[in-house]
């Protein structure tokens, strides 16, 4: 019995001996890991020290090509003629002219046939002349002046001709969308909707969206700051070539006719989403609209 015993002792401590020997191997090797773990870490942060610098390096350059593009800018802007307003003016003539390229640099973005400097010079050029000379404070610091003259710089050559087409058409504007006309247009296009458009326009009111934030621009620039490029140079067309002149008077049945045709869209948005759509009109059927504007107005005449 004594050798029976002294034989399971030695075999219960060769046993540990074994599992200390296991378990040493194991703490060996975790330790091993953790060491690459801990040199591998080391490495990444070593090489995001190295992409910080880089950025840092790149941000600093970028920051001195902005300093230098702003200095040019600014040298640029100082070059461009002081423009006399004649009338007390919440901005400046500085400020004036850095509205205007700032929106022409988001319209030649859209347009593509506007990217060049040469038809953008063209565009400030007819621009700088009609505030010098212009005598109404309405609109003359408003940056949609960038989408009038747009169209005429397009279609003419000469920048003269495209200069006088612009004056002509600020001027039927001033008439018929101006201070003077420009809130019974606006009263008129309203009762227009509510009785031509009734759901849409309860579905307006319940999403808090005012006329002054997408009706009144649409009436006083003819739309085209919220169409397609294409889109208002057809609706255009068909004002100037309508007979004895009264193509604009047309212009607020075109509104209701856009506003039908997208009903369906409209009546599913909510006021964020119909704001975008309402400055941001989609590419439309434009001899459609024309056509159903000529029948509204039609059906508008005749029952008065």
């Amino acid at each position: 019995h004594a050798q029976q015993h002294l034989a399971q002792q030695q075999h219960q401590h060769q046993q540990f001996a074994l599992l200390d020997q296991h378990q040493n191997q194991e703490l060996a090797l975790e330790q091993q890991q953790r060491q690459r773990d801990h040199e591998q870490e080391l490495q990444r942060q070593r090489m995001r020290e190295q992409q910080a610098g880089a950025r840092d390096v790149a941000d600093m350059e970028q920051g001195a090509s902005a300093l230098g593009d702003s200095s040019r800018t600014l040298r640029r802007e100082s070059e461009f003629p002081t423009v006399s307003l004649g009338f007390d003016d919440s901005l400046t003539d500085f400020e004036i002219q850095r509205v205007l390229r700032t929106e022409l640099a988001r319209y030649q973005r859209r347009n593509a046939a506007f990217k060049t400097a040469k038809m953008q010079n063209k565009i400030l050029n007819i621009l700088h002349g009609y505030l010098h000379n212009a005598s109404n404070a309405w609109h003359v610091h408003h940056a949609a002046l960038v989408h009038v003259v747009a169209p005429f710089a397009f279609l003419f050559k000469k920048e003269s001709e495209a200069s006088y087409c612009f004056q002509l058409m600020m001027r039927a504007l001033d008439a018929h969308f101006g201070p003077t006309n420009g809130r019974k247009t606006l009263g008129r296009f309203l009762m227009l909707f509510r009785s031509r458009l009734p759901e849409l326009f309860t579905h307006f009111e319940e999403e808090d969206l005012e006329a002054s934030q997408w009706a009144s621009p649409w009436l006083q620039w003819l739309l085209c700051r919220e169409l397609p490029f294409d889109c208002c140079l057809r609706l255009w067309d068909s004002y100037f070539s309508a007979p004895d002149g009264h193509g604009f008077d047309l212009h607020t049945f075109v509104c209701l006719a856009i506003l039908e045709s997208c009903q369906a869209d409209l009546i599913e948005l909510e006021h964020a989403e119909l704001l975008s759509f309402l400055r941001h009109l989609p590419t439309l059927d434009m001899d459609r609209i024309i056509v159903q504007s000529q029948y509204l107005a039609h059906d508008f005449r005749s029952q008065r």
